[in-house]
Formats: structure tokens, sequence, C-alpha cells
């Protein structure tokens, strides 16, 4: 077997999926082909799918089988190939094999990414008080559009930040408050069908 590129490409999945499940790739150079087993025992998989390589698979004594050719994703990070999740349960990668568009092997490494949050939730700012600068963090269940709007305590609206399409998981905003005075203030984190409002304090 041929010694491995030293460019290293990385094959994640989420921890705790269910649904249309998104299998990745993270690499410097662009793939031109990928074999990933996924053990999945006690958990029903249906037909997996990919957009831009032909996608030849098998399902056998609990271990998916993906083989993708015949195209090119370019470097940087892309879904590799989509496989819906009936229920839910513990997935595990099997072999990982990657290489170039010109069939040279990579160093290809499996990564099962932190579980995902199973509901929304909006953190305390941090730091608060605080002079300027905070942090607003937010748990996403799934992937949403979101907007933090804050407001005085009179209730208007001194600014709106739209932080746009977000990931599923742990996701944050800086609140830059150069603009206002010292004082009590409301944000109010939207998040698709998500909503959820918390107090700060702005110390100057």
């Amino acid at each position: 077997r041929l010694n491995p590129l030293d460019i290293p490409v990385t094959i994640s999945m989420p921890a705790n999926a269910s649904g249309n499940m998104d299998v990745t790739v993270s690499s410097s150079s662009a793939i031109g082909g990928a074999l990933v087993r996924i053990n999945h025992a006690g958990v029903e998989l249906g037909t997996p799918t990919a957009d831009n390589m032909t996608l030849l698979y098998t399902d056998k004594n609990d271990v998916l089988s993906v083989v993708l050719y015949d195209g090119t994703i370019p470097a940087g990070k892309h879904t590799l190939f989509t496989v819906p999740v009936i229920g839910s349960g513990s997935l595990t990668f099997g072999d990982v094999d990657v290489s170039d568009e010109i069939g040279h092997t990579l160093q290809a490494q499996a990564k099962i990414g932190e579980a995902l949050p199973t509901s929304f939730s909006v953190a305390q700012n941090y730091p608060n008080p605080f002079n300027v600068k905070t942090s607003i963090s937010f748990a996403l269940p799934k992937a949403a559009d979101v907007k933090v709007t804050i407001y005085n305590v009179a209730g208007q609206v001194v600014q709106t930040i739209n932080a746009g399409h977000m990931d599923a998981g742990i996701n944050s905003v800086i609140w830059d408050a150069s603009n206002v005075g010292s004082g009590i203030y409301l944000y109010k984190v939207d998040a698709g069908e998500f909503t959820k409002t918390m107090k700060a304090t702005l110390l100057k």
C-alpha cells in the first residue's frame, strides 16, 4: 500500500444524529474519491445520497459502506453525503479512506462531533456586568436563522444583530455596546420558532 500524502482529511458526523444526517469532509485538498464505513448496530439507516459524486453503497451486518467516485469535492469543508437516520442511537465510524483527484491516498481520520443540544436555550451573557463588549451564547437543536435584538428598559430597540443562518450546536454572537450608555438591557434571541429574552448589565 502506498504511503498516504501528508494532507490531513477529517470525515465527521454528529454524535446523536436523527433525521437526515450529513457526513462532512474537511480537507485542504480537493477530494476525488472516498470509502466510508459506518457501524450502526441497533439504528436503522436509509439510502445515502450525494450531490457531487457517484455513490455506491452496501448495508450488511449493521455496517453501511459508502463508496464515492467520479466527481470532485473542492478543498474546504463540505457535505460528503447524506444518510437518513430512522430513530436515534449511537453511530461509530469503521474504515475511512480518501483520495485526491488523481487517486493519491490522503491521511484520513474519522471524528464524531459533540452531541447536539436537544433543546433551545440561551446562556447568561459573559462577562456580566460588562464594559463595551460581551458574548451571548445559545444552544440550537437544529440549524436556524438567528437574530439578536437588544432593548433598553423602556422597550426601545437599541441594536439588532442579524447573525444569519447558524448550524445546530452551541453558537455565540458578540454585542458591542460602545454606542450606548451604562444601564440594564434586555437581549432577545430569535432562532426559527424559538425565542428567549435575558437581562444584561453594562457598566462603563
